[in-house]
């Protein structure tokens, strides 16, 4: 009878610190609930590198070329190496931050241990699932239009496909020479 009547008390005295404290532990539910929902909006979201790519051209007027700069290509490379990175799991934040600052050449893959390089393997396959390609780049006047296209390949499984924003964005070919005509 005791332990009964202990347990009544016991009872007694949660209900009463879950209606002195309600409002308190909605607020930490609702913390939870908002951080939880954050974290997986901010691990779901896909990469947009469409606002990286700049295009040079290079050339004469009727035979110019156009090709991505340098300086935009490797941009665009390294988010999208970061981001393949963070899919696969990998977890090494000071392999990570030396390809966000573009010092990959100093990366040895020989000094990870197991588990870095099969989530580097997986890394590059979900690398290798994005095309980013340059349509009507050469033979160009100048005010032709040139464009450069983001997109996954398809049929490959989820776990393999890069979150990224796929995109087309044209320009405009200006800068070519003009060619001198010989008499």
């Amino acid at each position: 009878i005791y332990n009964w009547m202990e347990r009544e008390i016991d009872m007694e005295q949660f209900k009463h610190y879950l209606l002195k404290f309600k409002w308190l532990i909605i607020a930490i539910i609702a913390i939870i609930i908002v951080a939880t929902i954050i974290t997986l909006v901010v691990k779901n979201k896909a990469i947009d590198v469409k606002g990286d790519v700049d295009v040079e051209f290079s050339g004469y007027d009727k035979s110019g070329n156009a090709a991505l700069t340098e300086g935009s290509e490797e941009k665009i490379e390294r988010k999208l190496l970061v981001q393949a990175l963070k899919q696969s799991k990998f977890k090494n934040k000071e392999v990570i931050d030396m390809i966000k600052n573009g010092d990959e050449d100093d990366i040895d893959p020989m000094n990870f241990n197991n588990e870095e390089q099969k989530k580097l393997e997986k890394a590059e396959k979900i690398y290798d699932s994005v095309e980013l390609d340059t349509y009507n780049d050469s033979n160009l006047s100048n005010g032709d239009k040139t464009t450069v296209k983001l997109s996954v390949k398809k049929g490959i499984s989820d776990d393999y496909k890069l979150k990224v924003k796929e995109f087309k964005k044209s320009f405009k070919a200006k800068g070519l020479k003009k060619p001198k005509t010989v008499t």
